[in-house]
């Protein structure tokens, strides 16, 4: 009815699609918001939501392609470069996620979901002493914010599950033990603490981090469960 109401409203078209897409109708949606960017180029929340249905329709090319326009039409706004970085990183491009990230936390370093995921995509690229220092200038940013500490502790466990790929179990407790001492709640930290434990012949202390572990919602395989004497 708003539709019909304004015909050639660019708004109308950008309020039914979102109602389409939250409805699961992005096909329909598709298309609203294409004419809504022919009326009225310039809106770059229409080039986010188009992102949007570009990938919820499995086409992440033009999702990536819209969310770009988004970035060039509103440089100083973080969440099409968010959005950007995202998408790049489910891509697996995740130098340019960690570049895309990086600069968007130094244009808005009071914007604490975007040192979140700045740590978090140099993890994921494997960039783990990065990710360990931008977790504690997130920490200095913000000494009072959980969140700062369970990045870091995050990324302290990332690290340590590197060295016990590698078989380096003394760098590898030293990096667990350093991600519950920053993030005493993080349920992997203390799994993968308990469980290199457990593999060390150590008895009490395993069996403490993985019950700890699974009250947090950490899912314990009935093996290891039983090793440790878990009930």
């Amino acid at each position: 009815k708003s539709l019909d109401a304004r015909p050639h409203s660019d708004t109308a078209r950008v309020d039914l699609a979102v109602a389409l897409m939250a409805a699961g109708r992005n096909v329909d949606a598709k298309p609203l918001l294409e004419d809504a960017i022919r009326l009225n180029p310039d809106q770059w929340r229409y080039q986010t939501n188009l992102g949007l249905v570009h990938e919820a329709l499995g086409d992440p090319v033009a999702a990536e392609t819209a969310y770009r326009s988004a970035v060039k039409l509103r440089p100083n706004h973080p969440e099409p470069h968010r959005k950007l970085a995202a998408l790049l990183l489910r891509l697996e491009e995740t130098d340019e996620a960690v570049e895309t990230l990086q600069q968007a936390v130094r244009k808005w370093p009071r914007r604490r979901a975007l040192w979140t995921e700045w740590v978090a995509a140099l993890s994921r690229s494997g960039r783990h002493d990065e990710a360990i220092d931008a977790a504690r200038e997130f920490a200095a940013q913000f000494p009072k914010s959980s969140d700062a500490m369970q990045s870091l502790g995050a990324a302290h466990n990332n690290r340590g599950q590197v060295f016990a790929r590698t078989g380096d179990v003394v760098s590898a407790e030293r990096c667990y033990r350093q991600a519950l001492a920053s993030g005493p709640h993080l349920p992997e930290a203390r799994y993968n603490l308990g469980l290199l434990l457990l593999e060390q012949g150590w008895r009490a202390e395993p069996k403490a981090h993985l019950e700890a572990a699974r009250d947090l919602g950490r899912a314990i395989p009935r093996a290891i469960a039983h090793d440790a004497g878990l009930p």
